[in-house]
């Protein structure tokens, strides 16, 4: 039987498979959007392929603005990202064995599955939601419209949107931390579901890990009583936490966003 550790080693190993899958995903959608945004832009009219300076610089901006929002300012990466996480089941079954030898649950298949759809939506709106449109949707907006207003040729306005839209640093972000989110929130309906009442938060340390990770991984085990007070000191003391982190969440942001541990529910005598 494999150990604990062996069991969360492979599990993360799994998680990281996943957000290569996931970032596949959503690199061949922001591609297909592509075309879309071209489109609408030349729609805006070139002349000796730059932008007509016809109308006035607010109304140009404007309108490129109108054409960001149009084509990805919507939820344009949820279908995709949802028909992910409904289709992994590797995550699903290392936390089964990680749970019958933490905490001697037999079977964890009815609870996922009963909050699968409220374990997306969660990390739908966590990720896909402010954050995309704060890393990916507003940057663009503003890339794009200095480079129009610059009076820059449409075919290097159009070498910008394709290295924003194929290569951007939030996609692996975005990825990591909905995989490592999804994770999580599964251990929260578990906490929930067996009243578990304290957390093994586990993982390895590298040399710029959080204060708040260094401290809980020594701690090992962390009772659930204690969260509030934990995550004070964080907030203090540490550095990166997500504001919205209480002790109902915790398993779910952990030590903040790009935090690469887990915080695994476990029952203890009181």
């Amino acid at each position: 039987m494999a150990t604990f550790d062996e069991l969360t080693n492979e599990a993360f190993q799994i998680k990281m498979n996943a957000v290569k899958r996931l970032v596949s995903v959503l690199l061949g959608d922001f591609k297909s959007m592509e075309p879309e945004v071209i489109r609408k832009l030349m729609d805006l009219g070139f002349s000796d392929g730059k932008i007509k300076s016809t109308k006035s610089r607010a109304e140009t901006v404007r309108q490129i603005l109108n054409v960001i929002e149009s084509v990805v300012g919507g939820p344009v990466v949820d279908s995709a990202v949802r028909g992910m996480f409904t289709s992994i089941d590797e995550i699903n079954l290392i936390n089964a064995q990680i749970h019958q030898q933490l905490n001697s649950i037999s079977d964890i298949s009815a609870v996922v599955g009963r909050n699968r759809a409220d374990i997306i939506r969660k990390v739908s709106e966590s990720m896909f939601g402010v954050e995309y449109r704060n890393n990916f949707v507003l940057p663009l907006k503003k890339g794009l419209t200095q480079r129009a207003m610059t009076g820059i040729g449409f075919n290097q306005l159009e070498s910008y949107l394709a290295q924003q839209m194929g290569n951007s640093p939030w996609v692996r972000f975005a990825a990591f931390n909905a995989v490592q989110q999804y994770d999580g929130a599964i251990n929260e309906a578990i906490a929930d579901e067996f009243k578990l009442n304290a957390y093994r938060y586990v993982g390895s340390l590298i040399e710029d890990s959080r204060p708040q990770c260094r401290r809980w991984v020594g701690k090992e085990v962390i009772k659930r009583e204690d969260l509030n007070s934990e995550l004070e000191w964080a907030r203090m003391n540490g550095s990166g936490i997500v504001p919205a982190t209480n002790e109902i969440n915790f398993a779910r942001f952990r030590g903040g966003y790009n935090c690469r541990h887990q915080a695994y529910p476990i029952r203890i005598d009181e």
